[in-house]
């Protein structure tokens, strides 16, 4: 059902579309009209962030583009955050130490078990029934148009938290001493806290929380208030333009080019 999906739009506060060659998204709480674009086309020598305006039978859109990062320059830009993202998520956990501190108490439950569990079941029936009814499949597009965050918040009410930690409780096991995969993920209890883990070989790691300034890591605060700025500028600009002759003095965009020690 989902395989071709390729435009999501969540009630209408939210809406991104994936295409070969750029993603292109849109808020309309800063404009019903105007969206951005991440452009990265094979045959450009650079990836790009712009924002155009939406003008029906307009070929001559008008658009802004706010930075550039050439291809080359991208690739160590995506190798080093993602590098310096894995060093932030992931945190090596002794499990052996742990084992020993816990008296061997520490349960487990792997993510490939959840669906043959009560737990899988009950949360499936639960979702279901939470959101059964919000999605609209139009050939490639996925549109929300419920209350979503009411729904969440439905989901996250005590009676059915409850029900879920008390599932979940009665089907935690012990750390295996084998196992069957090399990679696997899941959640151990220490200590009446629940930690999501990932297990690569014999080597566990407890997995962090991402804040927005580890995503964007590659941008110092200099760099991404100016975006900022530059961002409010051009909304503005765009706002009461008709074509790109209109906005074309506004197109002053900038560079990014990491440095050595970034991530």
């Amino acid at each position: 059902m989902f395989e071709n999906i390729d435009h999501i739009s969540i009630n209408d506060t939210f809406w991104i579309h994936i295409r070969k060659n750029l993603t292109s998204f849109g808020l309309p709480s800063i404009s019903d009209d105007i969206h951005f674009t991440l452009s990265y086309h094979p045959e450009s020598a650079d990836v790009n962030l712009h924002l155009s305006k939406n003008i029906k039978g307009q070929g001559d859109k008008p658009r802004i583009t706010i930075f550039r990062i050439n291809n080359d320059q991208f690739e160590v830009i995506a190798d080093r955050t993602a590098k310096f993202l894995h060093r932030k998520m992931l945190q090596p956990l002794n499990m052996k130490a742990l084992k020993r501190r816990n008296r061997k108490r520490i349960l487990y439950l792997p993510l490939s078990e959840l669906h043959k569990t009560e737990v899988g079941v009950l949360f499936r029936d639960l979702f279901t029934e939470t959101f059964g009814d919000v999605p609209i499949v139009k050939k490639t597009h996925l549109k929300y148009e419920k209350d979503i965050c009411k729904r969440f918040e439905r989901l996250r009410s005590e009676e059915k938290s409850v029900e879920l930690a008390t599932c979940f409780l009665k089907n935690l096991t012990r750390v295996p001493k084998k196992h069957s995969v090399r990679v696997e993920a899941g959640a151990i209890l220490l200590k009446n806290k629940l930690v999501n883990v990932i297990r690569i070989d014999n080597n566990w790691f407890g997995v962090k929380q991402l804040k927005i300034e580890d995503v964007i890591s590659f941008a110092t605060p200099g760099l991404f208030r100016h975006m900022r700025l530059e961002v409010k500028r051009a909304v503005v600009a765009l706002r009461n333009a008709n074509n790109f002759g209109d906005v074309k003095d506004y197109n002053r965009e900038f560079y990014i080019v990491p440095f050595k020690n970034n991530c």
